[in-house]
């Protein structure tokens, strides 16, 4: 799996079903027209500090080529940190093949990146 993926955030677009929720309206930002979306916040904000701090942990190391396993075990680290856990070591399975990626790091059920909006 990209890094990328497991830091992605839920988009929100206009006419999303998720509007209708009792109370989730409450977690939005007014409509932003350059996301095409709904900026949400997570009732404990503790989870969204922990998304923004591995979204530019990713955003950065992935520009350095780190190979994802190094950049997992940095997620596991940092999700089980903010936890007050220690997190156990993974075993690593190396392999020399390379892993198939698509170009674009951007999923269409996905926020942009703070990144990807600077880049607009």
């Amino acid at each position: 799996v990209p890094p990328v993926q497991l830091t992605i955030r839920l988009l929100v677009p206009a006419g999303s079903e998720l509007l209708k929720l009792s109370g989730f309206r409450d977690l939005l930002d007014p409509f932003d027209s350059k996301m095409l979306g709904y900026p949400w916040r997570h009732a404990d904000p503790r989870v969204d500090r922990l998304q923004q701090g591995l979204q530019d942990f990713v955003a950065r190391d992935e520009t350095q080529s780190l190979p994802r396993a190094e950049i997992f075990g940095e997620i596991w680290r940092m999700a089980h940190c903010a936890l007050g856990q220690t997190a156990v070591p993974l075993v690593v399975n190396n392999t020399s093949r390379a892993i198939p990626r698509l170009s674009e790091p951007w999923y269409c059920c996905a926020e942009p990146t703070s990144q990807q909006l600077a880049a607009m």
